[in-house]
């Protein structure tokens, strides 16, 4: 996933997050999106995300290994408009196993200050 993110932030979007997550990603400024309103974001984006670094990631696993609860925090550096910036986060993630493929159904961050 972050690999896929610095790639390209709504090809991302676009394979890891469900199809049917309507509204489920809650973004650090307390927007709810709809996958097809993020991803669209994404393309439209000015931003850039340039370097991604995940710590303290703990996974726990339910409904014998169909539903999955991450969480971590991010230090994620982005460009946007020439001028770099960094963005801190503590983040919980929902994936379910949908077709053999773990999916985003739930994506909420918040910005902390370290």
């Amino acid at each position: 996933m972050v690999t896929a993110s610095l790639k390209s932030n709504d090809a991302a979007a676009e394979y890891y997050e469900s199809n049917d997550a309507d509204g489920l990603v809650l973004m650090t400024n307390g927007q709810l999106l709809t996958k097809a309103q993020r991803v669209k974001a994404a393309r439209a984006a000015q931003r850039k995300i340039v370097s991604l670094k995940e710590e303290d990631v703990k996974v726990h696993v339910y409904d014998n290994g169909k539903l999955a609860v991450v969480t971590a925090k991010h230090i994620q550096d982005f460009d946007l408009n020439g001028k770099v910036t960094s963005n801190p986060t503590v983040a919980v993630t929902v994936y379910v196993k949908q077709n053999g493929t773990w999916r985003s159904v739930v994506h909420a961050v918040h910005r902390t200050s370290e």
